[in-house]
């Protein structure tokens, strides 16, 4: 399965992506992530305003192409999506979204449908409508249980919700990812490095750093994962907390209490740095 790039959009990094054509990989388009890559630190000076990009999202759309499934579907749906890949690629986007869902219509149980309901999502988000763009994806989710972009979609959503700091919405999607079965170590990172990121700004520090570690846990028990973004996110959330509590630890009086305020500010700082 290969990802398509298309129409340009808002703009963002690179990662495993979730955006646009060019090869085989999970994509959800996001804002909600920091730049986590070796010593990359947030967007702005503001620690209490982290704005993160998800790294998967490009200045284009995500369009997913899955060539040569004439075994699982008509000749004819084979047509049809390539009509719907090129009207995206043109630009046509409602061209493109009607021949998309001419395919879930008439063609449910090709292997194309949920493809093509992974790609409406994506048009729809690169048209800035998010409402219809998390619609499409729960379509998706409850359509197609068990394909590859029902999780892709999952994440997704999750992904969308804390773009809008929706954070509770964006904490119960993560949930119900993480208890879905069939999840790779690759999804299970994303989900606890995500999950840790929501609950980072939210405040919930403790449980921000039960994510994290759950995230290099799954990691650590991968015999490979090739993608590290989520690994490094997470790694560097979980120094994030220490610096946000450093910041947020009292300094006060008499000597005593603060030689131990200033002993804790210490630690905090080496662990934040380390």
């Amino acid at each position: 399965m290969l990802v398509l790039v298309v129409a340009a959009c808002g703009g963002a990094a690179t990662k495993p992506s979730f955006p646009k054509p060019s090869t085989p990989a999970p994509a959800v388009p996001a804002d909600d992530l920091a730049v986590a890559k070796g010593g990359a630190k947030p967007v702005g000076g503001d620690d209490a305003k982290l704005i993160v990009r998800d790294p998967r999202v490009v200045d284009l759309d995500i369009i997913r192409i899955k060539p040569g499934d004439v075994s699982t579907s008509s000749v004819a749906t084979a047509d049809l999506f390539r009509l719907a890949n090129d009207a995206a690629k043109a630009g046509n986007t409602k061209d493109a979204i009607g021949r998309y869902r001419q395919i879930v219509s008439e063609f449910p149980d090709s292997l194309y449908a949920p493809i093509a309901l992974f790609n409406i999502a994506a048009l729809q988000d690169g048209q800035g409508d998010p409402s219809a763009t998390i619609a499409t994806l729960r379509e998706l989710i409850t359509a197609y249980p068990n394909a590859r972009e029902s999780i892709e979609g999952h994440l997704y959503i999750a992904a969308l919700h804390a773009e809008k700091q929706q954070w509770p919405d964006a904490l119960t999607t993560l949930d119900q990812v993480l208890a879905r079965p069939n999840l790779t170590y690759a999804d299970r990172v994303e989900a606890h490095a995500r999950r840790g990121y929501v609950l980072l700004e939210q405040r919930r520090y403790d449980d921000a750093d039960v994510a994290l570690t759950a995230a290099v846990g799954e990691w650590r028990k991968a015999p490979r994962i090739d993608e590290t973004y989520y690994i490094a996110m997470a790694t560097y959330y979980a120094g994030e907390i220490a610096h946000r509590k450093f910041l947020e630890a009292p300094i006060r009086q008499p000597d005593d209490v603060l030689y131990a305020d200033l002993e804790t500010k210490r630690v905090l700082a080496v662990k934040a740095y380390d």
